[in-house]
Parts: C-alpha cells; structure tokens; sequence
C-alpha cells in the first residue's frame, strides 16, 4: 500500500526514493524545479511590487490628509482671527 501526502513541497509519496530514480527522471524532476523556482520567483516581484505600490498609495493618502487638515486649520484659524478682530472695540485717540 502506497499513501500520498499533500505538502508545500508538493505530493509526496511513501516510495524510497535513492536508488530508484534514473538520471532521465532526476532531469525531469531538475528542470521542473527550475521551472517552478522561476515561476515562484516571478510571483514574489509581482507581490513585492504590489505592495510598494499598496505602500506608495498610503503615504499619498496621508499626505494629501495631511494638506487637507492644515488647509482647514488655517482657514479656521484666520476666520478666528477675523472674528476676533471684528469683536474689539475701536479704539480712539
């Protein structure tokens, strides 16, 4: 009886693997592993790439808030201002 097992290495079987294997099956298993190393590597630039562009957004983001907010801080503080001056009494000499 054979049992296989699902792994992040792939199926794997219960079979001795050594002596067993041929070179012919030795370079199949060697190109696919680069193959598949390839293909892995591709899909960790494309991740690596989102989240710089994920990152990039967020400091954008903050950024522009930031303007905003200081933008309103201002207005609300020059309308303070004009408020203020607008409640003094005039003074005369």
């Amino acid at each position: 009886m054979v049992f296989f097992v699902s792994s992040l290495l792939g199926l794997r079987g219960t079979r001795v693997q050594g002596d067993h294997d041929t070179v012919e099956g030795l370079s199949e298993r060697r190109e696919h592993n680069v193959k598949k190393l390839d293909q892995l590597q591709r899909r960790a630039q494309e991740l690596e790439a989102r989240k710089r562009e994920r990152q990039h957004d967020k400091e954008v983001h903050s950024a522009a808030k930031e303007v905003k907010s200081a933008a309103t801080g201002a207005a609300a503080l020059g309308a303070f201002a004009a408020a203020g001056r607008a409640s003094q009494p005039a003074v005369t000499t």
